[in-house]
Parts: structure tokens; sequence; C-alpha cells
């Protein structure tokens, strides 16, 4: 579950079903009210959620993100 957790914060899907199951299987009540989030609404709280980290984590100026650098990486001529 850890490892489709970090694939949800790199843009994989997490079903509800899959966090409910986990839940029951650690011993959790069901109480929780999971609701499938509104792709635009996560898109905003991931870029909150990373710029909150990285105040959190000391930087002070711009931080740049980039996505498929290691695709640049492994596709290039060089």
């Amino acid at each position: 579950m850890i490892n489709r957790i970090i694939s949800f914060w790199s843009g994989d899907p997490l079903g509800t079903a899959d966090l409910r199951r986990e839940l029951r299987d650690a011993g959790q009540p069901t109480t929780y009210v999971l609701d499938t989030p509104n792709a635009a609404i996560l898109a905003y709280q991931r870029f909150k959620f990373a710029a909150q980290l990285m105040r959190a984590a000391g930087y002070k100026g711009w931080v740049l993100l980039f996505d498929e650098v290691d695709l640049v990486g492994r596709y290039s001529f060089g």
C-alpha cells in the first residue's frame, strides 16, 4: 500500500475501494467518508502540499519541479 500511495503522489490513481480495504484490514472502523475527488481539486491540493513541504524543508526561494526528467536522460543522444 505504501508503494501505491507513493505512486498516487506521482499522479497514478488510487481507488477508494482499495483504501477502504486497507483500513478494514488494519482494523480501523469504516466510518471514514471516502469520496473520489475532482481531478482539478486534486491537482491544486498536490501543488499546495508540495509548496508547504518545501517551506517546511527550509527552502527560501523558488523551487523548480521538472516532470519526466528521467525520460530526457534516458532517451537523450548524449
